[in-house]
């Protein structure tokens, strides 16, 4: 790698990589399961790669997700909503990802956004 920076984007585009797979592989069902499907994997995702997604969200650095972001939003658009609110859920799940008590936050979460 040339750069520091470039070695970090590399890193950090394949944990979008990574990410992508997973919201690629969700179960078939209606769009309500989907979502719940696609939010779990995102948490799973972050705490089980604190340091990865750390990095993918840096400032320098979440341009590179715009492609995952866009695939979320696809999912999240098989219920009757808007993309404001599948954004608003996507930057909610950033959030939540990093509380020690994320799993029961993203049943609160999950109940208010998905219905």
């Amino acid at each position: 790698f040339p750069t520091r920076a470039a070695l970090l984007s590399t890193v950090a585009g394949t944990g979008f990589a990574q990410l992508a797979a997973l919201l690629g592989a969700l179960p078939d069902g209606d769009a309500v399961r989907r979502v719940r499907a696609a939010c779990e994997s995102y948490v799973d995702f972050a705490r089980g790669n604190p340091a990865l997604f750390e990095l993918m969200f840096r400032s320098d650095m979440v341009a590179l997700g715009e492609g995952v972001s866009e695939q979320f939003r696809c999912i999240v658009r098989g219920l009757p909503t808007s993309d404001l609110v599948a954004t608003s859920l996507w930057a909610a799940l950033r959030g939540l990802a990093l509380l020690p008590d994320a799993d029961a936050v993203l049943q609160v979460t999950l109940d208010a956004y998905v219905r």
